[in-house]
């Protein structure tokens, strides 16, 4: 268990989950758009 410090502020615990949690959502996002420019080429080749 953490122990948590008041004077670090309210939005530091926030921050620490919050920002990865993004990155990773960043990362998946650019994923999924780079397989639908991959599908999107392979059906205009044919």
């Amino acid at each position: 268990m953490l122990k948590y410090n008041h004077n670090e502020g309210a939005f530091a615990p926030v921050y620490i989950v919050y920002l990865p949690f993004q990155t990773a959502v960043c990362k998946i996002q650019t994923a999924n758009r780079n397989l639908q420019s991959a599908a999107a080429d392979m059906n205009v080749k044919g």
